[in-house]
């Protein structure tokens, strides 16, 4: 896994040499919208690290093209969580928690484009309807994953008192 490095990265900002015109014919992205989301586009190589467990950082993500996976640390070893395609958001834990990352997330394809939303708060994500679809999707998912650990756990401990 390579450590993440945001100079080795290609960046798509003003003055960048990828034009709004080629990343739609390359990604299939409806050119309105890379011209609007122009200064959020990252686009990340195979084995690229997107963001790494532990670190702080407040910027949301949305992947909007290619695959990445996910894994968090299992004692010294990585435990691969599972992988993530286009249209699925990452990193709003640590935007609504302000805790460090609790996960890695690793380019898996060649190359995968996400928007990096620096510093969002709620309004702003809620201001896109997509983006605080796929905000209340991911929590609710989240929560009702957590719900069934904890009811896991007490079921544990009631068989562990009998």
């Amino acid at each position: 896994m390579s450590e993440s490095n945001e100079k080795a990265t290609t960046t798509f900002v003003a003055g960048n040499t990828i034009s709004p015109e080629a990343l739609h014919a390359t990604y299939g992205i409806p050119l309105d919208e890379v011209t609007a989301c122009r200064e959020l586009i990252r686009i990340y190589s195979n084995q690229d690290v997107i963001v790494a467990e532990g670190e702080s950082d407040a910027a949301m993500y949305i992947l909007r093209a290619g695959t990445v996976k996910v894994f968090r640390r299992a004692g010294v070893a990585q435990k691969f969580m599972g992988t993530m395609d286009a249209m699925c958001i990452f990193g709003e834990l640590s935007m609504i928690n302000h805790e460090p990352r609790s996960a890695t997330v690793i380019a898996m394809s060649d190359k995968v484009l996400v928007y990096r939303i620096e510093n969002p708060n709620l309004h702003d994500v809620a201001a896109n309807p997509a983006w605080a679809e796929m905000l209340i999707s991911n929590l609710s998912m989240l929560l009702a994953k957590s719900i069934q650990q904890h009811i896991l756990a007490l079921e544990k401990v009631k068989e562990l008192r009998h």
